[in-house]
């Protein structure tokens, strides 16, 4: 309605509220906003969505408290019957719900398990940190640059004509190249289309 949709929202309201009576108060107060074009009404800047949610709470909590054990049993038995579990004996039980068994509901906060995974993260750096001190360069040199082959350029080029230029997974499955990544692949390639330039 602030852009000037005014035959949209008409429509609107008539595929969102059908003839239903629980409905005609707000339909009838929603088709004379939308008749008189000002989308700047009181009715309807006094709406927000912090409004809406706050209202929705209370109903809930309202509704909760009113029938929490129906509620409960219900939920409890969608449950059952979703998974086949022999709903017919939940049915023949009665259940009681007393007020200790309330607090057994009600989740409880642990702020502890956050600390302990903060400090297992820490030790584990720790031990990482000792462990390069220990062995120095020995980890960073794990995979040294080894130099490409004739073999291995051809095998490329060949991988390249049959897959095509990106497909560098396939050409190293397919291939015989010693201990290379796909991305070894593709710089190889780039490298020698440069060669190839000069």
């Amino acid at each position: 309605m602030e852009n000037g949709y005014f035959r949209e929202a008409a429509e609107v309201l008539e595929r969102l509220y059908t003839d239903s009576d629980s409905d005609k108060p707000l339909r009838v107060k929603l088709a004379t906003i939308i008749r008189s074009k000002d989308p700047y009404v009181p009715l309807l800047q006094s709406f927000s969505y912090d409004l809406l949610i706050s209202k929705v709470k209370s109903y809930i909590e309202l509704f909760m408290k009113e029938n929490e054990t129906n509620f409960l049993i219900q939920a409890a038995t969608k449950q059952v019957e979703s998974n086949g579990l022999g709903a017919t004996t939940l049915q023949n039980k009665t259940v009681n719900v007393e007020e200790d068994d309330k607090r057994n509901l009600e989740t409880k906060q642990r702020p502890h398990l956050g600390q302990k995974h903060k400090v297992s993260s820490v030790l584990q750096s720790l031990n990482s940190l000792q462990n390069v001190e220990t062995h120095g360069d020995a980890l960073a040199s794990g995979r040294r640059r080894q130099r490409w082959t004739y073999k291995e350029d051809l095998e490329l080029k060949s991988g390249i004509r049959k897959f095509g230029v990106g497909n560098w997974a396939k050409i190293l499955v397919h291939g015989d190249f010693n201990n290379r990544t796909s991305v070894m692949l593709k710089d190889r390639w780039r490298t020698l289309c440069r060669i190839e330039q000069d």
